[in-house]
């Protein structure tokens, strides 16, 4: 009897370690951003104690409304994409080793989620240099990372937002969509497949609509608050009529 005893008592002990290691091992909706991880012990001793609290808050927050905007609150203050990526963009400029701690951390995980597609996030990974040392604009891994998946976006004249978007794919591939209205105003989407390319800071994307022909977009960036310096928004604009796309969406403005 004292065996079986011992026995049950050892696996409930067993079992509510596993549970402990579980619970430790995988962030919920309700933790909070770690703090122990390799990526954020190398920022506390790379950075001065200002620069790292002034990053984490604003790392913490954009994960925070990220968690938000993944529980369907898109309008909310701070939730929508460009108010993210200025967040981790600010805490990127104030301490560069969250490149790593954006790109890694099981914590960031729900920032990450909120800028799949979009152009930001390898940027603040560090994937895609936009400046060298001097300055100048370089875009370096930009096809790289364009070729992963990332959507650019056209004109929102409207209460239905961007009317047109570009979806990038591997081998030059991308498919191009534009919004069209029937007689009695209702959207449409219409879709075509194209090829990219990338050369410097020049964009070409060859259609085949109505005939095979060539639009080149010179890339450029343009603020975005504190942060825009990691996570600029980028202009793709035409060099002939053409409409310009932007790489951040246009989100709750009707």
């Amino acid at each position: 009897m004292k065996k079986l005893a011992l026995v049950s008592l050892f696996a409930l002990a067993a079992s509510s370690l596993v549970a402990c290691s579980s619970s430790e091992s995988a962030p919920t909706d309700d933790d909070a951003v770690g703090g122990d991880e390799p990526e954020v012990v190398t920022a506390r001793q790379q950075c001065s104690r200002e620069a790292y609290d002034a990053a984490f808050a604003k790392y913490k927050s954009a994960v925070e409304h990220s968690k938000a905007r993944a529980r369907g609150q898109v309008c909310e203050e701070g939730t929508m994409l460009g108010e993210i990526a200025n967040d981790l963009g600010s805490a990127v400029a104030s301490c560069g080793q969250f490149e790593s701690i954006i790109k890694t951390s099981q914590w960031a995980a729900p920032a990450r989620e909120a800028l799949k597609g979009n152009l930001a996030l390898p940027v603040l990974t560090g994937e895609v240099e936009v400046k060298d040392a001097s300055g100048k604009l370089v875009f370096s891994g930009l096809e790289a990372a364009l070729a992963k998946g990332i959507t650019i976006y056209g004109p929102a004249p409207g209460v239905y937002g961007n009317v047109s978007k570009i979806e990038f794919k591997a081998g030059g591939a991308a498919k191009l969509s534009v919004m069209e209205f029937d007689d009695e105003g209702m959207p449409t989407w219409k879709e075509e497949s194209i090829k990219w390319r990338v050369r410097g800071n020049e964009l070409t994307l060859t259609l085949s609509q109505p005939n095979v022909h060539e639009t080149t977009y010179q890339i450029e960036v343009e603020s975005w608050g504190d942060g825009y310096e990691k996570a600029p928004t980028f202009l793709f604009k035409p060099t002939i009529a053409a409409d310009e796309f932007r790489s951040m969406p246009s989100e709750c403005e009707a």
